[in-house]
């Protein structure tokens, strides 16, 4: 027990220490922020050494992605700057699960944020793109920032109910502080317009990137053995798809699901697993064999149960679930599935009709009887044309991209307090020739 109370007191008090450390180095003048990154430098030996050696010509196309949380979207956002002419660099804490060297000039893992800092203060390129879990854990780093920083969230914890105020006011002022946005959805659009949300000066939507890689064609030959995924973070309250599993099994409707690398299986589903032959938990993977994986199914589940049941939602609120997009989504395109979806994920389905080869209404009458509704489904994708996806992949926002940084580039970087009202103004949509993307699913708000 004494060990326990010890053990917690001592991350509360690197939690307090880390947190005083950011603080100081908010506390510290732009102009000296790079000798006190120098003076540290022996922390990033390697990456200060070889960040100082990049030949001036490039370092005016340099950009350095900054990482709380690796997640597959840097890398192909780093593919798409280098086709449009820049050189991305990473820095990155936590794990890698992907195959990093094949799309950035240099990639260096950290043990901690402090050091994060120190990788942003050295750098003396023209523009950082900073990748977060959510606002809040983006604020600090925007706080200290030096030079202009784009921010990409791939969450938002405002539209999150049990979320903290202070956690909350933290993303909104992450948001008002960058000097641009890349955004996933329409989650930030919301906050602007509903809740008044100031967005940074420059903003480019850019959603989830298809791979460059072959895409996969519908493969009829396991029918009518229809075998369902269901790939992402999902657990037995909010993200459920339990009920709907056990309605799919008991159509003998077979439900494969891939878990989050950064969760573990929840005690529910292991025990469907156990009393049903039709629900089926593989191998969390990644990569190639990840969408090799994903091929051999029919359909991907991108649902909401909440709703699909008709129950009140405590834990998001509902222009979160209307704009939220998913990751999930992308990987069942690039796979060739129809997509199961829940009309009320509204930017998620109209993704899915634009994208996905079909699409079949999550809804209580599909429920009670799945089958009928995936045969059909089954029939139309084996006749369906090729959708053009040329708009989402790698390739496809390279220009717009490149453009955006080299907007972004030429820029000072807004400063916490009156500059930063001073240089707000009207947020400048920066999105090339998808403005229709942006605005078709508030069409009918």
């Amino acid at each position: 027990m004494l060990q326990g109370i010890a053990a917690t007191l001592l991350a509360r008090g690197r939690t307090w220490l880390f947190t005083f450390s950011l603080l100081a180095c908010g506390l510290i003048p732009r102009f000296l922020r790079y000798c006190f990154a120098r003076a540290l430098s022996f922390q990033l030996k390697e990456f200060a050494k070889e960040i100082g050696n990049i030949p001036s010509d490039r370092l005016l196309k340099t950009v350095l992605f900054i990482s709380v949380r690796l997640h597959s979207r840097e890398p192909r956002l780093a593919a798409a700057a280098r086709l449009a002419g820049w050189d991305p660099w990473l820095v990155y804490c936590g794990r890698a699960n992907l195959d990093l060297d094949e799309n950035f000039l240099r990639a260096t893992r950290v043990e901690n944020r402090f050091q994060l800092v120190m990788a942003m203060w050295l750098f003396r390129g023209p523009l950082i793109h900073l990748f977060a879990p959510s606002g809040h854990e983006a604020y600090f780093l925007v706080r200290i920032k030096h030079r202009p920083v784009v921010i990409d969230l791939y969450d938002t914890c405002s539209g999150i109910t049990q979320i903290p105020q202070r956690r909350k006011r933290n993303e909104r002022k992450a948001m008002e502080l960058a000097d641009g946005m890349t955004h996933r959805d329409l989650r930030g659009k919301y906050l602007k317009r509903l809740h008044g949300y100031k967005l940074p000066r420059f903003n480019i939507f850019i959603h989830d990137l298809l791979p460059e890689s072959p895409r996969h064609s519908p493969d009829q030959s396991r029918w009518p053995e229809i075998r369902v995924a269901s790939v992402g973070w999902i657990d037995d309250k909010e993200n459920s798809i339990l009920r709907t599993a056990i309605a799919l099994g008991e159509a003998r409707i077979h439900v494969h699901v891939l878990f989050n690398p950064f969760q573990s299986n929840s005690e529910c589903y292991l025990r469907l697993q156990q009393s049903s032959e039709y629900f089926h938990i593989e191998r969390s993977v990644t990569g190639t064999a990840f969408r090799e994986q994903l091929a051999r199914y029919d359909f991907g589940l991108a649902i909401f149960e909440r709703h699909l049941f008709q129950e009140a939602c405590a834990a998001y609120s509902e222009d979160y679930i209307l704009a939220c997009g998913s990751s999930r989504l992308m990987d069942y395109v690039h796979a060739g599935l129809g997509v199961i979806i829940s009309p009320t994920l509204r930017f998620q389905h109209f993704f899915a009709r634009r994208y996905a080869p079909v699409v079949v209404h999550a809804s209580r009458d599909f429920l009670k009887n799945p089958r009928p509704f995936l045969e059909a489904a089954l029939r139309e994708k084996a006749q369906a044309r090729p959708r053009d996806c040329s708009a989402v992949t790698v390739r496809g926002v390279a220009t717009r991209l490149g453009e955006f940084y080299s907007r972004l580039s030429s820029v000072e970087p807004v400063d916490d307090g009156s500059s930063a009202a001073a240089t707000r103004g009207e947020t400048r949509e920066f999105c090339g020739n998808n403005d229709e993307v942006i605005h078709s699913p508030f069409s009918r708000r």
